[in-house]
């Protein structure tokens, strides 16, 4: 049911995943499914995010902190530290933006989450932005510049050494057919 609304967030029908994921969190209660529960209210963040409802976004995130702090998650702890303080200067209350999204970058920093870290230096830009702090804005928005450079050149290093396996591999497979057939044939 999660996935069936996560599908729906994709397509932006937002009514629909609501109510998708809104029955998956009654099931992950009743089981008590700890990870389960923490994405169901991830989720239900994002939907309400979109429909611009901050204050159920925020209540969802502040539902699932102690979740994922329980569980010790740290990527999930950061990412959902960052989702807060996205909101809270979607909300005007700066001083908690601020603050969430600085414990997310160094939770992020801590265990190498480039992908948060660049996300969390963004908003941060944001926030300086939307506080009229340009020079902190731009400089903020270097960094991310900087980490978003960083983790696509290291993903693009992934996929191409996964093309290059792949394309060994197959190669190998080859031969080892024109040797059977060989093989068959004396």
């Amino acid at each position: 049911l999660n996935s069936l609304g996560v599908l729906h967030i994709s397509f932006s029908k937002f009514d629909e995943a609501l109510a998708y994921i809104n029955k998956s969190l009654e099931i992950r209660e009743k089981i008590n499914d700890r990870f389960g529960l923490s994405q169901s209210y991830t989720n239900l963040a994002i939907i309400y995010t979109n429909q611009k409802k901050y204050k159920e976004a925020l209540d969802c995130f502040e539902k699932n902190l102690p979740l994922v702090e329980e569980m010790n998650e740290k990527q999930m702890i950061a990412v959902n530290l960052d989702g807060m303080g996205h909101l809270y200067t979607l909300t005007g209350d700066y001083q908690k933006a601020e603050a969430s999204l600085l414990k997310a970058l160094a939770l992020a920093k801590e265990i190498g989450f480039k992908r948060t870290i660049e996300v969390a230096y963004s908003k941060l830009a944001f926030l300086e932005e939307t506080r009229g702090r340009y020079k902190e804005a731009l400089a903020y928005s270097n960094s991310a510049y900087q980490y978003l450079d960083s983790a696509y050149s290291e993903e693009s290093a992934a996929q191409i050494a996964e093309a290059e396996t792949r394309y060994e591999t197959e190669k190998k497979n080859q031969i080892i057919q024109v040797l059977e057939r060989d093989k068959k044939i004396q």
